[in-house]
């Protein structure tokens, strides 16, 4: 026998709907007002000389490998250097890592970066952030991690 819904009775309190509640205007940065980062990213990735590449939600100034994409629906950045691979032999980075054993697989070991050092990268990247002008006292900076 199949159980339908109305099988099922489940009784209680109705919520409160507050009479008030609070509305934010939230402003979507132009590409003028990204201009300084983009351009401190593009300092950074030497992207002196570059192409624009204007397409229907972003717009890139890229270099080879190498790029920053503006994105207009959100006025959010990804800056990008692929061609920083080409300074090292593999995919080892100069950070010191250690191994701890994987909560997924018990069995397997994970590379992760000790605390001084994730501290070190973090203080790192929001230096960087707030150069660029990306850094806002409301915003939540979520850490550092080497990627899988």
């Amino acid at each position: 026998m199949a159980i339908q819904l109305n099988d099922i009775a489940i009784r209680g309190p109705l919520p409160e709907v507050p009479t008030e509640l609070p509305v934010f205007l939230v402003h979507t940065p132009s590409l003028e007002e990204r201009r300084p980062a983009i351009d401190r990213f593009r300092s950074l990735l030497k992207l002196d000389k570059f192409k624009t590449v204007d397409e229907d939600g972003s717009i890139f100034f890229e270099n080879g490998s190498a790029g920053v994409q503006f994105y207009r629906a959100s006025g959010s950045l990804w800056a990008e250097n692929g061609r920083a691979d080409a300074d090292f032999p593999d995919e080892r980075r100069p950070w010191r890592v250690v191994d701890e054993p994987d909560r997924d697989n018990p069995k397997n070991k994970k590379f992760v970066l000790p605390d001084e050092e994730r501290k070190r990268l973090v203080q790192q990247a929001k230096n960087l952030f707030a150069e660029a002008g990306l850094l806002s006292p409301e915003a939540h900076f979520s850490g550092v991690a080497l990627g899988v």
